[in-house]
């Protein structure tokens, strides 16, 4: 007997057999929530009534399962990602913050250095921190996982790495992190989901939940969004690398 069925929309479709439903049903296209109504009627019942429900899923219905945890597995990433930047960025008092400290490309630091460009190798009592690339975009991330800057807004997309080149282990907590400085003096904290998706172009192996173990280095990718019109003028804005010290970086 033949039946009628609704679709998501509401539309009405069919007529089509109880076997044909049923493979609706085994490729996700079909859910409990379907109303049926045998052709020659005009009562409509749930679909479960002619086929089975919640049995083996269907190429779909494991696709769109599959789909879905991965997009939970990515928020959770995301949020652990974030609370690790808010213990990092942990409000100080005067007494407990570090004074910037100019590194020379070589090796000890140096007073009133100036700031340094990037591809200089910077290195504090603990780290040795190189910034590999800095470059604007309109959007970041590849076919699967894009981000697009707001109207009006640009990415500083930053590439970069650093190793620990102390004889101790540094936890999660006090591995390097990056901000970009206005002209103004305003700290701009990275966008996590535009740095989530430039990461995901390159080879990014950093350390999000482990310690950084003596001699290793970690590739990095960090993305800022700043206003066009406030970034016309790059070369007055820097970066800022903290880690057992601040190290600063200029745009050209």
């Amino acid at each position: 007997m033949p039946y009628y069925y609704t679709k998501e929309n509401g539309d009405v479709a069919g007529p089509v057999s109880a076997a044909q439903l049923n493979q609706l049903v085994d490729r996700g296209e079909l859910g409990e929530k379907t109303q049926v109504c045998r052709e020659g009627t005009q009562q409509w019942l749930g679909i479960s009534s002619i086929v089975k429900i919640g049995g083996k899923k269907g190429l779909v219905g494991i696709a769109k399962s599959w789909l879905s945890s991965l997009a939970l597995l990515g928020v959770l990433i995301i949020g652990i990602a974030f609370l690790s930047r808010l213990s990092q960025n942990r409000i100080k008092t005067d007494e407990e913050r570090v004074p910037v400290m100019h590194v020379s490309s070589t090796s000890e630091p140096v007073k009133d250095s100036g700031h340094f460009n990037p591809g200089d190798v910077m290195r504090s009592q603990n780290l040795e921190v190189v910034i590999t690339s800095v470059e604007t975009r309109k959007k970041v991330g590849g076919e699967f996982f894009e981000e697009t800057a707001s109207e009006g807004g640009i990415y500083l997309a930053v590439r970069w790495n650093y190793k620990n080149i102390s004889s101790k282990p540094i936890n999660m907590f006090n591995q390097a992190e990056i901000h970009l400085i206005a002209p103004d003096g305003t700290q701009y904290n990275e966008d996590l989901g535009a740095s989530a998706a430039y990461a995901s172009q390159f080879n990014i192996d950093e350390k999000v939940l482990s310690d950084l173990n003596p001699g290793i280095k970690v590739n990095s990718a960090t993305v800022f969004e700043v206003s066009r019109e406030a970034f016309s003028d790059p070369s007055r804005w820097s970066l800022v690398v903290e880690g057992d010290s601040k190290m600063k970086v200029r745009l050209k």
